[in-house]
């Protein structure tokens, strides 16, 4: 009788690329934006981890190109597992069509030169989360040093020692003096919340090495045409809105 059971997976064999990509196979775009190139990203999956290929979900209609609620388009990217291999497919990857000012295009004005410049894109990030494939660019983390650790400050124990009780005599005021006004506040009035949000990131960050992606993508389709950085950080936010929605939104992350 011939053995049909499904092969169960070693997940211990599942691919791991990160730390694959070298310092010296970085590009940067404009002066300033990290990246590496997509046929150096097809390169390392095709050495370390063959069999793996990556795909784009059709449309029902049979399209590769999805239509978003408010018109623009997007594609969805995952890789096929190797026949025989027991894995599964991973996991859907949406990926929004932006052009060159990382704007989303409108579904009725993708043409082939958008598309094809976004399914590179998205066969990038899609590797870097699933596969790890220079996921260090995508979290901001350094490819040829490993993270700093703050050294602990020095904790300094004071005895309470009595006061020497003192009167204090009120002099009376000058007739020509002025009273002080209270300090007005400085500086950028979300700063608190912006670096609480920042400190919660890099705990998540720890459990999950894709949480700043996830962010990074949630927060552009939430501020589309708002947010204009290709890697917007916690230093973006500028609006309370927007802080407001970084807050909740890894509150859910940090309750699932």
């Amino acid at each position: 009788m011939e053995d049909n059971a499904t092969p169960v997976p070693d997940w211990s064999t599942f691919p791991n690329l990160d730390g694959k990509v070298l310092p010296d196979q970085v590009k940067k775009k404009a002066g300033k934006f990290e990246y590496v190139e997509h046929m150096q990203t097809a390169q390392i999956i095709r050495n370390h981890a063959p069999g793996w290929q990556f795909a784009l979900k059709q449309t029902p209609d049979g399209d590769y190109i999805w239509q978003a609620p408010n018109g623009t388009g997007f594609i969805v990217g995952y890789f096929k597992a190797p026949v025989g291999s027991g894995f599964p497919d991973t996991q859907e990857y949406p990926y929004a069509i932006i052009d060159f000012k990382n704007k989303a295009v409108a579904y009725e004005a993708i043409d082939a030169r958008t598309f094809c410049d976004n399914e590179r894109r998205c066969f990038c990030a899609t590797a870097a989360r699933f596969l790890g494939v220079a996921y260090e660019l995508w979290a901001e983390v350094d490819l040829d040093s490993e993270p700093e650790v703050e050294p602990a400050k020095p904790v300094t124990i004071t005895e309470d020692l009595p006061q020497k009780r003192q009167t204090s005599v009120s002099k009376p005021a000058k007739p020509d003096s002025v009273p002080k006004q209270p300090a007005r506040p400085s500086g950028d009035p979300l700063a608190s919340r912006k670096a609480t949000c920042k400190e919660q990131l890099t705990i998540a960050y720890k459990d999950d090495k894709e949480i700043v992606t996830k962010w990074r993508t949630a927060l552009k389709l939430r501020f589309d045409g708002v947010i204009d950085a290709e890697k917007p950080t916690v230093e973006n936010l500028s609006t309370e809105e927007q802080v407001a929605w970084c807050e909740e939104w890894i509150k859910l992350k940090l309750d699932q």
